[in-house]
């Protein structure tokens, strides 16, 4: 039987590790956290932008 994957374990800060990986780099600072969730939210902007222009064209 296959195993399940496990769910990541928040670290001591109560961060998701998973969520503060960002293209390869661990994002240590708070700092660091809020611009990779401004650009998480960008990124969702922009793709609801396109699923509109899509939908559109259908």
């Amino acid at each position: 039987m296959a195993e399940k994957p496990q769910t990541p374990k928040a670290d001591s800060a109560g961060n998701n590790r998973v969520r503060n990986f960002l293209l390869g780099w661990v994002l240590e600072s708070a700092d660091e956290r809020a611009l990779a969730d401004m650009e998480a939210e960008r990124e969702r902007q922009i793709g609801e932008t396109w699923a509109i222009v899509f939908a559109r064209e259908r």
